[in-house]
């Protein structure tokens, strides 16, 4: 059984790849991921992961709130913002996992509201 979050996280991911123009083969190698991984990801077999939120953040502009609640965190947008610039500064492995693990916390908690 999928995860219900991941399904409707892989539509909004197919819908922005969709609305960019782009086949899955572009949309993959734009983001170094093969095909594979973007149809998992789009049908909900694999959950996206915050390296992913990123990349999509930095390379197309795409608000990570959108993607993980489907809908704009106004008044958010810049902790936002300072979180992923403090992600990005981390190199070691595991708190980029303890990072990842708190984010996907901050998400449950605003899903809630």
């Amino acid at each position: 059984m999928r995860d219900e979050r991941a399904v409707q996280i892989g539509s909004r991911i197919q819908q922005i790849r969709k609305g960019l123009g782009l086949n899955q083969n572009q949309f993959a190698e734009k983001l170094s991921l093969s095909q594979n991984q973007i149809s998992r990801l789009e049908t909900g077999e694999s959950m996206v992961t915050t390296e992913l939120v990123l990349k999509l953040n930095e390379i197309y502009g795409v608000d990570p709130s959108f993607l993980l609640l489907g809908k704009s965190a106004r008044g958010l947008d810049n902790k936002m913002e300072a979180f992923i610039e403090w992600y990005k500064n981390l190199d070691d492995s595991q708190l980029k996992v303890g990072a990842s693990k708190f984010c996907e916390n901050i998400m449950d908690i605003l899903k809630e509201k």
